[in-house]
C-alpha cells in the first residue's frame, strides 16, 4: 500500500505562522490550509527561482452555503460540487479573504498519500464465477467501469488488452502529473480519451521509477497475456487515475505541490464515475493507498464528499494500511498514574498524537550511552497558553541536539470534551539508534489514547516499567472513511520462483492466515475496519517495464516471476505484497458482482460480505478480518439472488451436496442414508414457483427433473432434519 500523505509534520510550521485574526479566520482552517499560507509565502519570497509575484494555488474542500458562482466572485474555481461541499482552487492571496466571509464554513485539504493473480483465483472462488459454474452466464466484468487510482503505470502492457491482445480496454486516463496542460481542463495535469494517444504516452509521467499502478491495475482488471495471470474483471473497461504521492513527489515544483491534496484524489475518484456514468455503465474504483488517520480534522470533508460520491452501481475500495505487524496503541486509563512507551525510528524523527480528557504531564527520557538520563516533563495544559498552541524545544543529549514539537487543539471527533496533542522529536541518525528514547503520559486525574504515526514503539530493559503497545487502530484513511470498502489482507503463498530461477520468500505461514502485516481497527470515530480481507501476499501481476528497463538493478525486480517479449518489448510479471495487492483483488470481484447487479450499494456490498465471506473470526465483524475472507462466487450467488429476487436463502445444507445437473436433471446426495422427507421447492430467477413436491428417499441419492425451459433455478431443500435444509443455484438445459 501506497503511503499517502507527506508525515513530516508540515502542520508545525505553524510554530511561524503569526497572522492576525483580523487578517483571516485561522478556526475554519485545516492544518494543511493553515502551514500553505504560511509556507508558500515564505517560498515565494526567498526560494531561489521562484518570482515572488507567483501565488501558488490549493486544491481544497470548501464547505458553504453559497452557490458555486461565489468562488468565480472571489477569484477562485469550484472544480466539483457535492452538495454544500465544493472542490475548490484556490489561489494563496485569496484565502485569508475566503476565510473571513460567513458563507465559508470550513477550508480543508490534506497532503497527499504514500503508495500503500493467478492460482490465488481459485482460493477466493473467481474461477468459478469467470466460468459461470451453474450460474446464469460466466461473469468477467463485461458492461463494468474498473477504475484505478494509482502510480507508475505502463500503459503499453499487454495485460491492458482483452485475453487476444485484439482489443485495449483502457478508455480514459488522467495524468495528474502530466506537464501537457495547455489547453487542459483539468486542474492539474491533462487527461486522454483516444486509445492512439494514451498508447502514445507509452507510460505515465512517474513512469520510469513507479510500477505500484500497473501491478494494481493488473490484479483487479488485467487480460493477463497468452492465459497467464488474468487478473479478476478482465473484460471490464478500465479507467486510469495517476496521482501525487510521496514516492513521486520529486516530479512537481514544491510551491505548485498544495494542488495536490486530499480533494485531488476525490476528484480523481470522481473522474472515474463520471466517465462511468457517461457510457452508461456502473463502477468500482480501486484505491491502494493511504495516510494514517488523524485528530486535527484534515479528513472531515474528504470522508464526507466519498459517502456523497457513492451509491447505486458507485462503490469505492481501498487499502486497509500495512501497519499490522506494529504496534500503534496504548491507553493510560483514569485513576492509574502513568502509561508508557520507547519510541524507535530508522528515520531522523518520530511522531505520534494523542487525545484525553483531563489535564496530565508528558514526560520525555532520553536515555544516553553513558548513563546519563535527560528528562522532560510538559504539563498538558501548559501548551494551549504557547503561542498558536504549540511547543516547540531542543535538547543536547551528548553531541547530539534533538527537536521536540508539541501543538495542542480541540479533538476534531469531540472538540467540547477531548483535546488532541501531538508529540514529533527529531534527531540525527535514526531515533532510539543511539540514545534510547522513552514517552510517558502521567497524571492520575486523566484519560489518554495514544496513537502513533510513525516510527516504533516497544521495550527496554532500561525502563521495564514502560511496556505499552497494542496492535490496534492503524486503519489508513480513506479506508477508514464509512463509505469505503476497506480491505485487509491474508496469506496463501509464502514465496515464489523469480525469472532467473531463484526461490524469494515473504513470510512463512500461509495457509489463509491474516497477513501480519494487516492493519487492524477500529478507525477513530469507532468504526470496526476493515470491512473484508482478500489474498495479499505474494501475489503475482503486471509490472512496468519502463521501470525495468530504467532500474535492472532495483531489488523489486528480481521478484520478476518471468519476462516476455510482445511486439518488441520485454515486460514482467511480479509477485509483490501487500493490502495494495488485496484491495484490486475485492475490486475486480465487486466488478463481477455489479455486473450482475449493476445498482449495487456499498451496504448491499457490506451486507453480501455478512453473509457469504469465510468466517475467520468467532467476532463478525472484527477489526482483524472485517466479515472475514471474501467468496466471489458465494457473493455471485447471493448477489444473483437480489437481481432477481428469488424468495430463498442460498444457503447449502451440511448433509446433502450437489451431485450433478446432467440436462434438465438434477441429483442430490446425501451424506448418510436418510428417513426424512424432502419437502423440494423450485424457483426460477425472476423468484416464481415452478414446482413442489415431497421426495422420500429410499437411499442417499434424490433425482429431480426440472420440468421447465433451459435456464437458472433455485431449489430449495426443506425438512425436519435441519442437516437436509438449504438451497442451490443449478443451471438447466433441455435436450
Amino acid at each position: 500500500m501506497i503511503m499517502v500523505r507527506f508525515l513530516l509534520i508540515t502542520m508545525l510550521q505553524a510554530s511561524v505562522l503569526t497572522l492576525a485574526a483580523q487578517r483571516m479566520d485561522i478556526s475554519k482552517m485545516s492544518p494543511t490550509i493553515r502551514t500553505m499560507v504560511r509556507a508558500t509565502e515564505w517560498h515565494s519570497t526567498r526560494q531561489a527561482g521562484v518570482s515572488p509575484h507567483r501565488h501558488p494555488v490549493i486544491t481544497a474542500f470548501v464547505r458553504t452555503t453559497a452557490d458555486a458562482g461565489f468562488f468565480d466572485r472571489m477569484g477562485c474555481r469550484s472544480l466539483r460540487q457535492w452538495g454544500d461541499i465544493h472542490a475548490v482552487s484556490i489561489p494563496q492571496d485569496r484565502i485569508a479573504g475566503l476565510s473571513l466571509r460567513p458563507e465559508v464554513l470550513r477550508i480543508e485539504a490534506g497532503r497527499s498519500c504514500t503508495a500503500l493473480v493467478d492460482t490465488t483465483m481459485a482460493l477466493i472462488g473467481v474461477d468459478r464465477v469467470h466460468e459461470g459454474e451453474t450460474l446464469p452466464q460466466a461473469f468477467t466484468g463485461r458492461g463494468v467501469v474498473v477504475g484505478v487510482q494509482d502510480i507508475g503505470f505502463d500503459l503499453t502492457h499487454p495485460t491492458l488488452y482483452d485475453p487476444t491482445t485484439t482489443q485495449y480496454r483502457v478508455k480514459c486516463f488522467w495524468d495528474q502529473l502530466s506537464l501537457d496542460t495547455v489547453g487542459s481542463s483539468m486542474t492539474v495535469g491533462r487527461d486522454y480519451r483516444e486509445e492512439a494517444e494514451i498508447l502514445g504516452l507509452k507510460h505515465s509521467r512517474d513512469g520510469l521509477t513507479q510500477t505500484h499502478g500497473t501491478h494494481t491495475s493488473g490484479i483487479a482488471a488485467g487480460g493477463g497475456f497468452k492465459g497467464k495471470y488474468r487478473g479478476v474483471a478482465y473484460e471490464s473497461d478500465i479507467c486510469l487515475v495517476n496521482n501525487l504521492v510521496t514516492d513521486n513527489m520529486e516530479l512537481v515544483d514544491s510551491v505548485d505541490r498544495y494542488r495536490y491534496t486530499t480533494a485531488t484524489d476525490a476528484l480523481g475518484f470522481q473522474y472515474c464515475f463520471d466517465y462511468a456514468d457517461q457510457v452508461g455503465k456502473p463502477c468500482v474504483v480501486s484505491f491502494s493507498e493511504g495516510s494514517p488517520q488523524d485528530l486535527y480534522g484534515e479528513d472531515m470533508l474528504y470522508h464526507e464528499v466519498l459517502e456523497r460520491m457513492t451509491g447505486p452501481g458507485h462503490i469505492f475500495v481501498a487499502a486497509a494500511g500495512n501497519r499490522g505487524e506494529s504496534a500503534t496503541y496504548f491507553s493510560k486509563p483514569y485513576g492509574e498514574v502513568s502509561e508508557g512507551t520507547f519510541l524507535t525510528s530508522y528515520r531522523n524523527h518520530v511522531h505520534a498524537q494523542f487525545r484525553a480528557v483531563g489535564d496530565f504531564d508528558f514526560r520525555l527520557t532520553f536515555y544516553h550511552p553513558s548513563g546519563t538520563r535527560h528528562r522532560i516533563t510538559v504539563p498538558s495544559e501548559s501548551i494551549f497558553y504557547m503561542p498558536d498552541s504549540l511547543l516547540e524545544d531542543s535538547l543536547m543529549v551528548g553531541a547530539q541536539k534533538y527537536r521536540i514539537i508539541m501543538p495542542a487543539y480541540p479533538s476534531c471527533y469531540n472538540p467540547d470534551s477531548e483535546n488532541a496533542f501531538e508529540v514529533y522529536v527529531e534527531g540525527p541518525g535514526g531515533i532510539g539508534k543511539n540514545t534510547a528514547i522513552s514517552l510517558e503520559v502521567v497524571g492520575q486525574e486523566a484519560e489518554a489514547e495514544f496513537f502513533l504515526l510513525s516510527g516504533n514503539m516497544g521495550a527496554n530493559a532500561l525502563n521495564p516499567q514502560l511496556t505499552a503497545g497494542e496492535h490496534r487502530y492503524s486503519i489508513h484513511s480513506p479506508g477508514a472513511a464509512a463509505a469505503a470498502v476497506c480491505v485487509g489482507a491474508d496469506t496463501y503463498r509464502v514465496g515464489a520462483y523469480n525469472y532467473l530461477g531463484k526461490w524469494k520468500e515473504y513470510y512463512k505461514d500461509g495457509g489463509g492466515q491474516i497477513a501480519p502485516y494487516s492493519s487492524i481497527g477500529p478507525t477513530l470515530t469507532g468504526i470496526t475496519k476493515p470491512d473484508i480481507v482478500a489474498p495479499g501476499t505474494n501475489i503475482v501481476s503486471a509490472y512496468n517495464s519502463y521501470y525495468i528497463e530504467n532500474n535492472p538493478e532495483a531489488s523489486d525486480v528480481l521478484w520478476d516471476v518471468e519476462h516476455f517479449d510482445y511486439e518488441g518489448r520485454t515486460y514482467a510479471w511480479n509477485c509483490n505484497t501487500g493490502t495494495s495487492m488485496s484491495t484490486p483483488f475485492v475490486a475486480g470481484i465487486i466488478a463481477l458482482w455489479l455486473e450482475a447487479c449493476p445498482e449495487l450499494t456499498p451496504a448491499d456490498i457490506r451486507r453480501i460480505f455478512s453473509e457469504t465471506s469465510r468466517r475467520r473470526d468467532t467476532e463478525v465483524p472484527s477489526n482483524l478480518w472485517g466479515y472475514g475472507e471474501i467468496d466471489a462466487y458465494a457473493g455471485l450467488v447471493a448477489v444473483l439472488q437480489i437481481a432477481a429476487d428469488i424468495p430463498v436463502s442460498l444457503s447449502h445444507p451440511s448433509a446433502i451436496r450437489l451431485l450433478s445437473v446432467k440436462g434438465s436433471v438434477v441429483t442430490l446426495e446425501a451424506s448418510e442414508r436418510k428417513s426424512s422427507p424432502l419437502d423440494i421447492s423450485i424457483y426460477s430467477v425472476k423468484g416464481e414457483l415452478v414446482s413442489r413436491k415431497v421426495y422420500y428417499p429410499g437411499n442417499q441419492q434424490v433425482v429431480i427433473p426440472v420440468e421447465a425451459p433451459s435456464g437458472v433455478y433455485a431449489i430449495q431443500v426443506n425438512s425436519p432434519d435441519k442437516k437436509l435444509t438449504g438451497s442451490f443455484l443449478v443451471r438447466t438445459t433441455k435436450n
